[in-house]
């Protein structure tokens, strides 16, 4: 063998092993799976579950799996490629959809500065475009980071998120500030001294037509008739922390789709 066909076994060789083991110091895939990963320990059991409880109906409803973790640290990983790898090694998304996102935030400590990125596998990339990301990640993660409230940043992030990948708005709507929730807010506020009249004209008439004694009322022919009490809270039911149950994610693929940033 000469050293030219020596030198490209090597090279060859080296890849290969290097394939085989990136990744190796990553954290392990949970099983059965989990979408809120607190490897920081940045937030409460109650808040986990909280979130937890959305990313399954997330997932229920659309096979969007969306995964967010907090880790001290992110060894020699830039936070990109860590949260690309892992969304990987993890299989984060639906086979043959590569629905999946991954959120990785590595909090700020003395010692370092806090980092976050966003990782959208391909089947999203135009859902959730780069910029989407990118906005979500200085808009509403970092001010709440920066004021230590790190549930507050998580939530705020995975709700824009969800609703995107629900598709209440377009990246685009989110990005110029124009989703439906704001421009119904701000049609309510504008309208409102009208509705605010024409309430209180219906409501005006109403209590004139209603006027009658205390016997009606307490006969049953008043205004009130007809209405009951108690069991009108019955259905609701906080539910309980399912934890996952046989639950595992379904071999999703990134790109590099996503975006991140610093505080």
């Amino acid at each position: 063998m000469t050293q030219k066909l020596r030198h490209i076994f090597t090279v060859i060789l080296v890849a290969l092993c290097f394939n085989l083991t990136a990744g190796d110091d990553l954290p392990s895939r949970p099983m059965p799976a989990v979408f809120v990963n607190d490897m920081a320990e940045v937030m409460t059991n109650s808040q986990k579950q909280a979130l937890e409880r959305r990313l399954e109906q997330l997932m229920d409803s659309t096979t969007v799996q969306l995964v967010v973790i907090t880790t001290p640290d992110l060894g020699d990983y830039d936070i990109s490629d860590y949260a690309i790898e892992l969304g990987v090694k993890w299989g984060v998304g639906a086979k043959g959809e590569d629905n999946g996102i991954v959120m990785v935030i590595k909090p700020k400590t003395a010692q370092s500065g806090g980092k976050a990125f966003i990782s959208v596998g391909y089947g999203l990339e135009e859902v959730i475009t780069d910029a989407a990301s990118k906005m979500i990640v200085e808009r509403e993660l970092i001010p709440y980071f920066k004021a230590n409230d790190y549930y507050g940043g998580i939530d705020a992030g995975v709700t824009v998120l969800i609703d995107l990948a629900e598709k209440k708005y377009s990246a685009g709507e989110y990005e110029s500030g124009d989703t439906p929730l704001e421009s119904v807010i701000a049609l309510l506020i504008f309208l409102f001294p009208l509705i605010a009249v024409i309430l209180l004209i219906i409501f005006s008439k109403k209590i004139k037509k209603s006027r009658g004694s205390w016997d009606d009322f307490s006969s049953g022919s008043g205004p009130f008739s007809g209405g009951s009490y108690g069991g009108g809270f019955g259905g609701f039911s906080g539910g309980g922390f399912s934890g996952g149950g046989g639950r595992s994610f379904g071999g999703g693929s990134f790109g590099g789709g996503g975006a991140g940033g610093s505080w």
